[in-house]
């Protein structure tokens, strides 16, 4: 499996147990968008008692959404995602095609749609008993990829510390890659522990939302996630930490190949 990403929007989903339809946000993707992959991400901290996830939309471990859930929340795995572009082009498409369970993607499957939506007519359908929170993330391209196969010419590696006395941290790229890495175009990028991380990047022509570190960690069976030539603003990107338990990631390796 592997995947060229131009840009990556990601949204929260909570699923209401008063409903039984959860609708996309009419803002979330433009009308020119060109959507390519669906990928939703679920905890699973039952199986892993080590790793529970927590969410790069709030700012504290104590935030009512701090928190994403298991899929066994979900009644009788009855989870299913609807897109349309006024012709509906995916009908009750069962949620774990396109699970990435606690960030592991070996059992994603890849949709590469190449279609536009309309957010007002996409929605999951589903039944649950208690709020389910999970993250919906939608890759998407404005332009067409530059490369089927980007040539790597280089890479630098930095070290990324943690604080360990904060569980929820929003660490500026800038304050540990230098300047001089600041015009290059990222093509790929890998970390030697995808435990707990995000990375937040503000591209000149891209935006990569909220990415998980696992589906780029070197651990991850399939984390060929390519990017299209990202020209990043360091000072306006952020690794974003977010630990709801007590195990600590000392620090953070991550290699830019461009």
């Amino acid at each position: 499996m592997s995947t060229i990403i131009q840009n990556l929007a990601c949204f929260e989903v909570e699923l209401d147990p008063k409903s039984h339809r959860f609708y996309f946000k009419e803002d979330m993707i433009k009308p020119d968008m060109i959507i390519e992959n669906i990928i939703l991400l679920f905890d699973n901290y039952k199986d892993e008692v080590n790793y529970q996830i927590g969410n790069p939309f709030s700012l504290t471990d104590t935030d009512t959404n701090a928190r994403l859930t298991t899929p066994d929340e979900i009644l009788g795995d009855n989870l299913f995602l609807n897109l349309s572009n006024d012709v509906d082009f995916v009908t009750n498409l069962f949620y774990k095609n396109v699970l990435a369970l606690s960030g592991y993607t070996e059992n994603l499957t890849l949709l590469n749609l190449n279609n536009k939506i309309n957010t007002e007519k996409c929605f999951f359908n589903y039944s649950v008993n208690q709020v389910v929170r999970f993250l919906c993330y939608i890759q998407y391209s404005t332009k067409k990829t530059k490369r089927n196969i980007p040539l790597i010419n280089g890479s630098f590696t930095v070290d990324i510390p943690i604080d360990p006395t904060k569980k929820y941290q929003d660490i500026l790229l800038s304050d540990y890659i230098p300047q001089n890495f600041k015009n290059l175009n990222i093509k790929r990028i890998t970390t030697n522990d995808g435990q707990y991380g995000y990375l937040y990047l503000k591209c000149k022509n891209n935006f990569i939302e909220n990415i998980p570190l696992k589906f780029i960690g070197e651990r991850n069976p399939k984390s060929d996630f390519l990017f299209d030539e990202l020209n990043i603003d360091f000072t306006q990107s952020y690794l974003k930490y977010r630990n709801v338990i007590t195990y600590i990631v000392p620090k953070y390796t991550l290699t830019f190949y461009y």
